[in-house]
C-alpha cells in the first residue's frame, strides 16, 4: 500500500463503492480525519495520505455492521483487521485491491456537541486504545465539492472539528500518526481506555 497520489483511480473506485454500499444499507456516514481534511481543503484526497476514513455514529451502525461486512466482501474488499468492540472504540479496516485501506470509525456521542472514537496505537493483537474526544454534533450535511464523489457527507461543524484535529488546517503540513497521537495526548484530548493483548 502506498500514498494516494500513486493509486488515485483505486482510491476513487473504492470510495464510490463504499458510498453505494452505505447508501443501500441506509447508513448515514460522513468523511472523517484526513479524508475530511482533503475534501474541505483540496476538494480531493490529500496526495500524501494513505487511507480513506469513514465515520458513522454508533446508533447508525450497531445493528448493521454484519451487513456492511458482507457487502464489502461481496464487492472484493478484504477484511484487514479491527480494534475495540462495536459498543466501545470500534474501528474496522478493509483493503481494496491490495492498495487501498479504508478505516470505518464508530463515533460515540457524549453530549449533543461532543463525541469520541477509539484511537488505537499498536498492532491488532497488542494495542493501547485512547478515547479520542472530538467536537461533533449529529447534523450531517451533503457536500458536493469532493471530486471523487458527486455527493458525499460531512459533519455540519466540520470547521470546528478540523481545527480541533489539525490546528490551522488550511495550511498544508505533514504529520505522522504518532505525532498526531502525541499532540492530542499532550493537549488532554485523549484518555487511555484499555490495553489489549491476545
Amino acid at each position: 500500500m502506498g500514498e494516494i497520489k500513486d493509486y488515485k483511480k483505486e482510491f476513487t473506485d473504492a470510495i464510490n463503492i463504499v458510498h453505494n454500499i452505505l447508501t443501500k444499507l441506509k447508513i448515514q456516514y460522513f468523511l472523517l480525519s484526513g479524508t475530511l481534511l482533503g475534501a474541505v481543503r483540496e476538494n480531493d484526497f490529500i496526495d500524501h495520505d494513505y487511507d480513506i476514513d469513514i465515520g458513522f455514529f454508533y446508533e447508525e451502525i450497531a445493528t448493521k455492521i454484519e451487513s456492511l461486512k458482507e457487502l464489502l466482501i461481496e464487492n472484493k474488499f478484504r477484511l484487514w483487521g479491527h480494534f475495540g468492540k462495536v459498543d466501545c472504540g470500534y474501528t474496522i479496516q478493509f483493503i481494496y485491491k491490495n492498495r487501498v485501506r479504508i478505516d470505518f470509525v464508530v463515533i460515540y456521542k457524549i453530549s449533543p456537541d461532543t463525541g469520541w472514537y477509539g484511537l488505537s496505537v499498536g498492532e491488532f493483537k497488542k494495542y493501547i486504545m485512547y478515547k479520542h474526544i472530538i467536537p461533533i454534533n449529529d447534523k450531517i450535511i451533503e457536500y458536493k465539492n469532493f471530486k471523487p464523489l458527486m455527493v458525499t457527507y460531512i459533519p455540519e461543524n466540520y470547521d470546528e472539528l478540523l481545527k480541533h484535529e489539525y490546528g490551522d488546517y488550511k495550511i498544508e503540513k505533514k504529520e505522522s500518526f504518532g505525532d498526531f497521537v502525541n499532540r492530542h495526548r499532550l493537549q488532554g484530548n485523549d484518555q487511555r481506555v484499555s490495553f489489549h493483548s491476545v
